[in-house]
């Protein structure tokens, strides 16, 4: 972990199923902390996305852009996804 930020890490190849049920809800990828409190990445939408949520009990950001942290949660998608495709390293 470095003195001002958070370092994440994870190998992973979506599947075309992972990406066509990411439209009705979040695909984990990986995630540390429990389910109010903790951070991870999810495929939603077809996109990989940075959640992370504080006290929030069952709660989920606003959107893929949700930034604000007004609801307790905080998403940014960082990208589009291909099915078949290894990501990460």
């Amino acid at each position: 972990m470095l003195a001002n930020g958070l370092t994440m890490g994870s190998i992973f190849t979506p599947s075309s199923l992972d990406l066509s049920s990411s439209t009705t809800g979040a695909v984990l990828v990986m995630e540390i902390g429990g389910s109010t409190s903790g951070s991870g990445l999810y495929v939603m939408n077809g996109n990989v996305t940075f959640i992370t949520k504080s006290a929030a009990a069952n709660g989920f950001p606003s959107g893929f852009s949700d930034l604000d942290g007004a609801d307790g949660n905080i998403a940014y998608s960082l990208g589009s996804l291909i099915a078949g495709t290894q990501y990460g390293a």
